[in-house]
């Protein structure tokens, strides 16, 4: 698992590191639907929201709990980077620029956790 989508499961989603139980846990300590890797073998089957667009938007759902939402998800053009996800809440912004639209979500709402 890349550290950006340890950091995103951990600071966004609350679950616990998988190296602990080999599965993530939500804060009811309850083992999440979700394995580390859905088979318990393939690694193409992890959840990895700063690459899988599905999961980017998992993520993007679970910021609305805490009140942020997705204000845009723009291409760019005539950058060095292609995309930028804004995140909104109460008139406050952040936002984060990447190659992806899946970790233009992820850096942006690691942003939002900093705030």
């Amino acid at each position: 698992m890349d550290n950006i989508d340890k950091q995103i499961a951990e600071k966004v989603m609350g679950w616990e590191a998988p190296e602990l139980h080999g599965f993530w846990w939500d804060e009811t300590n309850y083992k999440f639907e979700k394995p580390v890797c859905k088979d318990g073998k393939n690694p193409l089957n992890a959840w990895r929201p700063s690459t899988n667009i599905a999961h980017a938007f998992e993520v993007v759902e679970k910021m609305k709990e805490s009140g942020w939402y997705l204000n845009g998800l723009h291409a760019l053009e005539g950058h060095d980077v292609d995309w930028e996800a804004v995140f909104e809440r109460n008139g406050d912004i952040e936002f984060a620029d990447a190659d992806t639209p899946a970790m233009a979500i992820c850096l942006a709402a690691l942003a939002c956790m900093e705030a």
